[in-house]
């Protein structure tokens, strides 16, 4: 699966991804972190987006786009030489906080139907597979539990 994205695409794909996460959140009572780790970050798509889903996020967080906490740990090497932790750009999604996520007006214009247009359709072309993974483990996640509460 691509990950190959220009910076701008990131930002819109990711945008979208949260936009929905905060949706699905507010529709079943879960938190966005939940939602993104339940629905988001599994099988397929924990190896292949999840880092570039969390890093844009920190990116998008830092230049005005999403509000609330965006806290991202990564992990440390420790070196053999002088036992000293020196930290990689590997996250630690066991350490990863994300609260009180949204979208703010800025990052509202950015997903608007200018952007999306001046992206293109090849744009559409390469987020499609990552959207498929995503929708299929949503999909699978909600009927498991439709089955478990039977």
């Amino acid at each position: 699966m691509t990950t190959d994205f220009s910076e701008k695409e990131k930002e819109v794909l990711v945008l979208e991804i949260v936009d929905a996460c905060i949706q699905y959140s507010k529709e079943h009572g879960e938190t966005f972190q939940q939602v993104l780790e339940k629905s988001v970050f599994v099988g397929e798509a924990r190896e292949g987006i999840s880092e570039m889903v969390c890093k844009t996020m920190e990116s998008l967080h830092t230049k005005g786009y999403i509000e609330g906490t965006v806290e991202l740990s990564y992990q440390s090497d420790i070196d053999q030489e002088t036992w000293e932790e020196s930290p990689t750009d590997t996250i630690d999604f066991e350490w990863i906080k994300l609260e009180d996520i949204s979208i703010s007006t800025k990052g509202k214009v950015l997903l608007g139907s200018e952007t999306l247009k001046a992206l293109g359709k090849r744009f559409i072309e390469k987020a499609r597979p990552i959207i498929e993974v995503i929708a299929i483990n949503t999909i699978s996640n909600t009927v498991s539990k439709a089955i478990s509460a039977i």
